[in-house]
């Protein structure tokens, strides 16, 4: 198992691309079965770049079966529920002005790709938190996977 601080881990990347990031993600996976995440913020404008990070590290314990163990300031669903498509954005509070904009939407991400990567990790998320997924885990840890 590995821990570390979703600051710590995400300063490591700051300049570097993301395809960088990505390789550090895989070596996590492939090293260790369990990583332990303290202190995911929630996600939104001003920290984009680690919210496509936290979705591609989400994917890679995901799709490597292995274990993701988060503090976090929200559910997954309040963590990205600043993010949003082009699409949402429209719907949710159409402007006409800059003057009528929320001051709640002021940290609002309006990005596609992302908006639509959140509900895959929201999924994920979730299952990888169910007693049906835990005990897969632990029964490929016991079998030597």
């Amino acid at each position: 198992m590995s821990e570390v601080s979703f600051l710590g881990a995400y300063c490591v990347c700051v300049g570097q691309t993301l395809f960088i990031c990505n390789i550090i993600h895989f070596c996590f996976a492939e090293k260790f079965h369990t990583l332990a995440l303290e202190g995911v913020p929630i996600l939104g404008l001003h920290n984009r770049t680690a919210a496509y990070r936290f979705v591609t590290l989400v994917d890679v314990m995901y799709e490597n079966k292995g274990r993701l163990l988060c503090t976090a300031e929200g559910s997954p669903q309040e963590l990205f529920e600043r993010i949003v498509t082009i699409s949402d954005a429209q719907h949710r509070a159409p402007r006409t002005s800059s003057r009528s904009r929320k001051v709640d939407d002021f940290d609002l991400c309006v990005d596609n790709e992302l908006g639509f990567a959140k509900d895959r990790t929201i999924s994920r998320l979730t299952e990888m938190n169910s007693k049906e997924y835990l005990e897969q885990h632990a029964d490929m840890f016991l079998a030597g996977k």
